[in-house]
């Protein structure tokens, strides 16, 4: 386990929990795909003691019996979670699971809770175990299919904020059922194009086009495909 001074979720968490809190309250939280428990230890550091927390593997900040063990794929929810809770999370996981679940798992999400926080990689964001890197408007299409609405109210208060991994400065949105929305005063906020980079990433990858490694292999394949060419004109 990583040291909690070095661990990215975890000083993510500090900073997005309390803003979540500040605008939803709630008493109950859910993490999908709670990967460490990160989010949710600091949710239980704020007072929110009705946590779950639902991955694959154990997490290593939330008590066992805080957790189920569940496969992400399967269509129907274990049955300790079939109720509503206030917010439900799931960031930076959609990505991980083939795209014949993705409706499934947005599904899983909307049947949790009325107000989601929800995050996942952008196409040629790059990660390890991305499988389904998508635009957030792939997305909100799936949940505009259960009548829920995207509020973008989070990315422009931590665009800045270079302690926050630049994935959820990026990718994080709120996703909330329609009939409910009007509660929030947030829902007149101008609508906002969904699909932004980071200049993070941008800059990331343009270290890994400018390296010198990445040039000669760029070089030699060139060569490759040349030599593969002309080999083919020469057999017509």
């Amino acid at each position: 386990m990583l040291d909690e001074k070095q661990d990215p979720v975890l000083a993510a968490a500090r900073k997005i929990v309390p803003l979540l809190i500040k605008t939803f309250k709630p008493r109950s939280v859910v993490d999908i795909g709670c990967g460490s428990g990160a989010w949710l230890k600091v949710f239980e550091e704020h007072g929110v003691t009705d946590y779950l927390g639902i991955d694959i593997n154990t997490p290593t900040y939330i008590p066992i019996n805080r957790f189920i063990k569940h496969d992400l794929r399967s269509a129907e929810l274990p049955k300790q979670a079939r109720r509503k809770f206030d917010l439900a999370l799931c960031l930076e996981v959609a990505e991980h699971l083939p795209e014949q679940y993705a409706e499934t798992l947005i599904n899983n999400l909307c049947q949790l809770s009325d107000t989601i926080c929800f995050s996942a990689a952008i196409p040629f964001q790059g990660g390890r175990g991305h499988v389904n890197e998508k635009w957030p408007e792939y997305w909100a299409e799936l949940f505009s299919r259960n009548r829920y609405k995207a509020l973008d109210i989070l990315r422009g208060i931590i665009w800045n904020d270079s302690e926050i991994p630049f994935w959820y400065r990026q990718n994080i949105l709120i996703y909330i059922r329609e009939e409910k929305a009007n509660n929030f005063h947030l829902i007149h906020d101008l609508p906002k194009p969904l699909s932004i980079v980071h200049p993070q990433l941008y800059l990331n990858k343009i270290d890994i086009i400018n390296n010198p490694k990445t040039l000669t292999v760029l070089l030699l394949a060139k060569r490759y495909l040349l030599r593969k060419l002309s080999r083919s004109r020469n057999t017509l």
